[in-house]
C-alpha cells in the first residue's frame, strides 16, 4: 500500500486504523511530497500537538518516501532509518516536444506555476527591474492566478496566460529562449516544474524571488546561459525507474 501526501491526514487516518490485527497491507509506504511539521515554506506553523499525528504515522509506516536527499532533515531524527529517497516520476514517453534552437527577435522567457505579489512566488522584483532597465523583452506567465499580476497587463513586455494542459504548456515553453524558476529558498523541497523545464531542453534561470541576482538576469537576457540550473541524472525521474524503486520495497 502506498499512501500519498499532501494532504497528510491520509497518513494520519491509516495510522489510526493500522495495527497488528488489522495491518491493511503487508508493506505500507507513506509517500511525502512535502513535509508537514518540517515545512519551512508555510507562513503559519502548525500547533505543536500536530507532531503527535506526524510521529504516529512515521512510527507505523514501514517506509517513508521523500523526493530528495535534502528532504530527510525535515523529519524527526528517530524516523530517518525508515526514509527512502524516491523522486517524483514522469512519463517521458507521454510528452512529444518539437525542440527548436531558433532565437526570438527579443529575449523571450516564461514562468509556469503559482504567482503572488510578494514572497517566494512573486516575480514582481524581477519584472520591475526589467521594466526600469528599458531593455526589450517578453515575459510569459502561465498561471491559474495570473490575474494577480494584472497591474502589468498594460505592458506589452509582460504577457499573462491562463494555465494550459501540461502537453500544450510544454510545447509553448519550448518556444522560449529560457525559462524562469522561482526557487523555494530551501533545500528541503524541490519544485517538480524543474523536471518539466529540463524536458523542454531550455536554459533555466533559477532565482530566489525575494533576493534576485540581477547580474545573472542580465546574463540570460544577453544570451549568456553559463549559470543555467541543471537537473542532474534526469533519467532517475522516469516513471519506470520510480515505479521499480517502490516495487523493490514491497518485496522486502
Amino acid at each position: 500500500m502506498i499512501s500519498i501526501a499532501v494532504p497528510h491526514p491520509i497518513h494520519w487516518g491509516i495510522a489510526a486504523v493500522r495495527n497488528k490485527k488489522n495491518p491493511i497491507a503487508h508493506t505500507w509506504i507513506a509517500d511525502c511530497g512535502d513535509p508537514f511539521m518540517g515545512n519551512t515554506l508555510e507562513s503559519i506553523k502548525p500547533p505543536f500537538w500536530f507532531k503527535y499525528l506526524e510521529k504516529s504515522f512515521c512510527r507505523k509506516a514501514d517506509f517513508i518516501s521523500v523526493p530528495t536527499e535534502t528532504s530527510v532533515k525535515a523529519y524527526y531524527p528517530e524516523f530517518h532509518s525508515k526514509i527512502v529517497v524516491i523522486p517524483q516520476g514522469f512519463d517521458f514517453d507521454e510528452i512529444k516536444i518539437n525542440h527548436t534552437d531558433e532565437v526570438n527577435p527579443v529575449p523571450t522567457f516564461a514562468y509556469a506555476g503559482g504567482v503572488a505579489l510578494s514572497g517566494i512566488r512573486s516575480p514582481k522584483l524581477i519584472i520591475d527591474y526589467l521594466l526600469e532597465s528599458g531593455k526589450d523583452f517578453r515575459f510569459h506567465v502561465f498561471s491559474n492566478n495570473s490575474s494577480t499580476l494584472g497591474m502589468y497587463a498594460k505592458y506589452p513586455q509582460v504577457v499573462l496566460h491562463q494555465p494550459l494542459p501540461r502537453p500544450l504548456l510544454l510545447q509553448e515553453l519550448a518556444k522560449m529562449d529560457f525559462l524562469l524558476n522561482l526557487n523555494n529558498g530551501t533545500v528541503n523541497q524541490t519544485p517538480s516544474k524543474l523536471i518539466d523545464y529540463s524536458l523542454v531542453k531550455k536554459p533555466i534561470l533559477d532565482i530566489q524571488a525575494e533576493k534576485p541576482d540581477f547580474k545573472i538576469i542580465d546574463e540570460f537576457l544577453n544570451g549568456d546561459y553559463h549559470n543555467s540550473f541543471v537537473v542532474k541524472d534526469l533519467e532517475k525521474f522516469s516513471i519506470q525507474s520510480v515505479a521499480q524503486k517502490f516495487f523493490n520495497l514491497m518485496k522486502k
